[in-house]
């Protein structure tokens, strides 16, 4: 999966296969309610969607144009010879003038009031020059790749000039950052686009400006995801330690929205990254702390759940720790839904903190994603014990979840042999590995199969 909507995708078609799986271990079959049918406006006080009301006094509402429309008629009159010059890709010719203008032009003019609606236009005909005419007729694969990286470099320059402009051409200069380049996908040969590498510093510039709207946050960080998770790339330890030292310092705080979370989240389980120049597994570390927050959106807490099963994991972590932390929260989202039941969130929520035990396909088997797997594999089998015992409680829960199709307050009893497990086996503190900081855990109270 190369992108997290294919990860949505793919959890989506997982739903499919979980019932088969708990039939396996003995529990009824799971059923899933059509999406159709759930009921948004019964979604807890938390918003759907990012506001895109801005002050008429904000940076972010300031329309100024970059370039003025005589310099974008002269250019049209040359655009002939532009489309010459990109097909001959001859970075040394007297022509490169002419790309360099035409370049200037076509990114720019999404800086101009008047073609506010249709700056997707004009992003997606930059995106036509350089699939179907640069290097058309440039016969050496060195020249050509060395012409398009110097046509890259200036996309690149003038949506750095972008990113001060209104809000919405804001979206589109990252949009534009995300979707570039080296070299462009071959359906004949099934070869999937080589990403442009060097976008990465700019769409990490994006994230870390305070000034910036965190819609524009959220689509750089899936230009980041996208560049992170590609086959065709292979970034340096210190570029994928340095990008996942950036978003672990963004999860930090829980005042922003939680879709902005979300994405931190997710981007930071593409890092690959286990530990930081001082080999403490900083990653891990903050994710165990995102799950701890009752300050956070569910959504952004289970989706931190599957992530820790999806990180690589530095053999000083403490496996039991982390999956009692799981089962802690699903009892926390259990009572959150009975509270709720017809969330439109909840099946996520809940495949989230069932994935965080098990792989979702055979790629993640083979790649022993998820706890269980985890804890069979060198130093962490002495965890495997409790692991299994907490998925155990675990998909318990997720199956008296997904039975009841979001139409009824769940019974107590769905979540009485969970809460007996977690007081028998609870740790006092969460300590992720030796010398992190604890993470406190609430003691579990309520009705239980004992009644204590």
């Amino acid at each position: 999966m190369n992108s997290i909507s294919d990860r949505l995708f793919s959890r989506a078609l997982v739903r499919a296969a979980v019932p088969a799986f708990l039939a396996l271990l003995g529990y009824a079959s799971i059923g899933v309610r059509p999406a159709s049918a759930w009921d948004e406006a019964a979604a807890p006080a938390v918003e759907p969607v990012i506001s895109t009301e801005i002050d008429a006094d904000s940076p972010l509402a300031q329309d100024n144009a970059l370039i003025d429309q005589q310099t974008i008629l002269e250019f049209r009159r040359e655009q002939t010879k532009y489309f010459n010059a990109l097909r001959v890709a001859d970075p040394k010719a007297p022509t490169m003038s002419l790309v360099k203008t035409g370049i200037r032009v076509r990114v720019l003019s999404m800086s101009v009031p008047e073609f506010r609606g249709s700056m997707g236009l004009l992003r997606k005909t930059l995106h036509r020059d350089l699939k179907q005419f640069l290097g058309e007729r440039q016969t050496n694969p060195r020249i050509k790749q060395q012409f398009r990286e110097m046509v890259l470099e200036e996309i690149v320059a003038h949506c750095r000039e972008l990113l001060k402009n209104h809000f919405l051409v804001r979206m589109q200069a990252a949009t534009l950052l995300s979707e570039l380049n080296t070299i462009e996908e071959n359906r004949t040969t099934s070869t999937p686009a080589t990403p442009y590498d060097k976008a990465l510093i700019p769409l990490r510039e994006i994230v870390t400006d305070p000034d910036q709207h965190v819609s524009v946050k959220i689509t750089a960080l899936r230009g980041i995801h996208r560049l992170l998770t590609s086959p065709m790339l292979n970034y340096s330890g210190n570029d994928q330690l340095d990008t996942a030292v950036l978003l672990e310092a963004q999860l930090r705080s829980h005042e922003t929205h939680w879709w902005y979370q979300n994405t931190l989240v997710q981007t930071l389980m593409a890092s690959e990254v286990a530990t930081d120049r001082d080999q403490k597994p900083f990653v891990v570390q903050i994710l165990a702390e995102v799950m701890a927050d009752p300050k956070r959106d569910p959504r952004v807490r289970c989706s931190a759940a599957l992530a820790i099963g999806r990180v690589p994991l530095d053999p000083k972590v403490n496996l039991s720790a982390l999956s009692y932390q799981v089962a802690a929260l699903t009892r926390e989202m259990f009572d959150a839904y009975n509270l709720n039941p017809t969330g439109v969130y909840w099946n996520q929520c809940f495949m989230d903190l069932y994935g965080a035990f098990q792989a979702f396909n055979a790629a993640e088997r083979n790649d022993k994603k998820g706890l269980v797997l985890q804890s069979q594999t060198g130093v962490f089998s002495q965890h495997q014990q409790l692991v299994d015992a907490a998925f155990k409680q675990v998909a318990t829960v997720v199956n008296g979840v997904f039975t009841n199709r979001g139409s009824t307050v769940l019974p107590q009893n769905v979540s009485a042999p969970l809460i007996d497990w977690l007081k028998t086996n609870h740790p006092g503190e969460i300590v992720v590995y030796p010398g992190a900081r604890p993470i406190s855990l609430t003691p579990p109270v309520g009705t239980s199969v004992t009644g204590r």
